[in-house]
């Protein structure tokens, strides 16, 4: 019979081991702007502005302090930027320009958007952004237009996704509040110990 229990305990402590999170969990989040609007080159057209800017919220959990340790501690993985456009009139001689602000006000060209394609991805820098107070700024600029020329391209960016992804660490990080589901399973974890311990004891 001791035996069996003794089973039965290390089986218990190793669920209970996993579920309180042993191993770091990666997570994606994205914030998502939609529709944005139509821009084109044309200066003899008023209809359509030739640039468009736009905010994104970080999706992180947290705050402000939440999100820079965890980029201190080199928990987050991956920062990009997709961008879907509609192209109504292309023209790959007329590059579309995508240009980032960060948090302080920094400007960061990023390249312009693919014209041969409906989705086109950055990738941006994890210290770029800040908290969930804080916005960034994406602004899609044309190049203007000659005038009296018809419209050299015209876009519709229909929509944009800001993506986060991190890792969730098994041990709090400094500044990182864990997760609910997290902190659970760690008092899971701990209680089932203690009661194999108790039972060892009494057997």
């Amino acid at each position: 019979m001791s035996v069996k229990r003794l089973n039965i305990g290390i089986s218990a402590a190793v669920v209970l081991a996993v579920v309180s999170g042993a191993w770091a969990t990666t997570v994606s989040v994205t914030d998502t702007v939609q529709p944005i609007g139509t821009i084109d080159n044309a200066k003899n057209d008023q209809t359509y502005p030739d640039s468009v800017s736009w905010t994104h919220s970080n999706p992180y959990p947290g705050t402000s302090a939440d999100y820079h340790a965890a980029v201190t501690a080199g928990l987050i993985d991956l920062v990009q930027l997709a961008i879907t456009t509609r192209w109504d009139v292309s023209n790959p001689a007329v590059p579309l320009n995508v240009t980032f602000t960060d948090y302080l006000g920094n400007d960061h060209p990023l390249g312009s958007l693919d014209q041969t394609t409906v989705t086109t991805t950055f990738g941006l820098t994890a210290s770029w952004l800040d908290g969930v107070d804080v916005k960034g700024a994406v602004k899609a600029t044309g190049n203007p237009g000659q005038g009296g020329q018809p419209a050299l391209i015209r876009a519709t960016i229909e929509s944009s996704e800001l993506t986060v992804v991190y890792e969730q660490p098994a041990s709090p990080v400094p500044g990182v509040v864990p997760e609910p589901v997290t902190m659970i399973g760690m008092l899971l974890g701990v209680s089932g110990i203690a009661g194999y311990t108790r039972r060892r004891r009494l057997a």
